[in-house]
């Protein structure tokens, strides 16, 4: 069986399966609509991943997922992703991108030249490294490195030991020299909002910190140490959660041992692209604390039910009945008003910060948009530009927004007129413009 082949099977079989479960609602009989539209997106998506050659990268994240789920809860699906039916019916992400409108050319498009990127959550990501080590073998899952660099603020302030110079002056430099330089050195780029595209260098802290200008003339001696020290490599350690799979890795890249454990000589990160470039691809399988939290919070409720330790398969059949994306009543005004207009926050993920809190107090969300909408303008971008306080105020006077289309309408009216979510630019985009498909819309997104 050739891996396409393998992947159509599996996708038909969680199709099926899918239309089977009586208990979804919103899914109708096979010969109507729904179950077209559903087919016609697996065709799609299945086209694009055969003909770029992803079969087998899906079927390694489904046995990941499949060896996950049998020892602990997962994640519902974490960024773009969550935007693959193929993903969904294959039991890698737990949201229905169908239902919630997601939009599979955010992931993939056909005439690109990325990977696919599914960042997968469990409860406790050691085990199920370990389980896939055991099935594969040590030689074919092997950890990546990060390679630590010597920063400028910690750089300072060993230097700065090394001569005697008191702790207080260098400290005082370090917590005001970065608030002095960062304004001037986005002024001098032309960006008005949202944070620097990479960390600032040594010479542009120093051309608009009057105290690390101040300091240097004081300590001539550092400047020199700085400038050949700055961004070097300092130590090795481990990705939180990144793996490469492949066929007998020692004869395709030299591993190292790192505190015993054997992993990649190279990064793959947000700011370094080593293991892509070389042809492997990074499996991101990262342990996430709420998760153990609700897996500890079900056993505990089925101690008090059974009188005794609830097996794994207990917890699990408990969360699939009543917690599972598919079967929450997302709808139910209590939880939102007790929760989220309350103040009751304690483990709510995403809403642990106080300003954070205090946001959503005063937006009074009624919807899992509202709060998706709420995560999304809690980022620095957006809070630098005020969307935060313009929401509340349309929020509570909606005639205030113009919409100056009717699509832009449809597209912007779930989250009161503001350009919040990215698939919304690709919407625009598809919908305004003359003969744009989704994944041109979705290039446009990227510029």
């Amino acid at each position: 069986e050739s891996a396409d082949g393998a992947l159509r099977r599996m996708v038909e079989f969680g199709l099926n399966q899918l239309f089977h479960n009586k208990s979804l609602s919103y899914l109708h009989d096979r010969e109507d609509t729904t179950y077209k539209i559903y087919l016609e997106r697996v065709e799609q998506e299945l086209s694009v991943i055969c003909d770029r050659g992803f079969s087998k990268y899906f079927l390694t994240m489904k046995t990941i997922a499949d060896k996950a789920n049998e020892i602990q809860l997962t994640g519902p699906g974490r960024g773009s992703s969550a935007g693959s039916l193929v993903s969904y019916l294959l039991g890698i992400t737990h949201v229905d991108p169908i239902k919630w409108g997601l939009m599979f050319e955010r992931f993939l498009i056909s005439d690109a030249v990325d990977f696919p990127d599914i960042d997968f959550d469990c409860s406790q990501n050691e085990q199920v490294k370990q389980l896939l080590i055991e099935l594969w073998g040590e030689d074919c899952v092997v950890s990546i490195s990060n390679w630590n660099t010597l920063q400028l603020s910690s750089l300072l302030k060993d230097i700065s030991k090394f001569y005697g110079v008191p702790y207080k002056n260098v400290n005082d430099l370090t917590n005001v020299m970065l608030r002095e330089a960062i304004p001037k050195i986005k002024e001098e780029m032309g960006i008005k909002a949202g944070i620097l595209p990479s960390p600032p260098t040594f010479e542009q802290v120093l051309k608009y910190s009057s105290s690390l200008q101040n300091f240097i003339s004081e300590y001539p001696q550092i400047k020199e140490h700085i400038n050949n020290l700055f961004r070097q490599v300092k130590s090795a350690s481990r990705h939180a959660g990144g793996v490469v799979i492949g066929e007998d890795l020692p004869s395709h890249m030299p591993l190292i041992y790192s505190g015993g454990i054997r992993q990649t000589p190279w990064s793959e990160g947000q700011n370094v692209r080593h293991l892509e470039p070389l042809g492997f691809i990074k499996f991101d399988i990262l342990g996430i604390g709420t998760l153990r939290m609700i897996e500890n919070a079900i056993e505990l409720v089925l101690k008090k039910q059974l009188s005794k330790k609830p097996t794994f398969g207990e917890i699990k059949e408990f969360y699939n009945n009543n917690l599972h994306p598919d079967v929450i009543d997302f709808d139910n005004q209590n939880v939102y008003e007790d929760i989220f207009h309350k103040g009751n926050f304690i483990g709510v993920f995403q809403f642990a910060e106080e300003p954070m809190q205090k946001f959503t107090i005063a937006a009074k969300p009624k919807s899992l948009i509202d709060l998706s909408v709420l995560t999304s303008i809690f980022r620095p971008g957006p809070l630098s530009a005020n969307v935060n306080n313009d929401y509340l105020t349309v929020r509570e006077d909606p005639t205030q927004i113009k919409y100056i289309h009717p699509i832009v309408k449809e597209v912007l009216e779930p989250s009161y007129g503001f350009l919040i979510f990215q698939e919304q630019i690709s919407l625009l985009a598809n919908k305004l413009g003359k003969n744009i498909s989704l994944d041109e819309a979705n290039l446009l997104r990227k510029v």
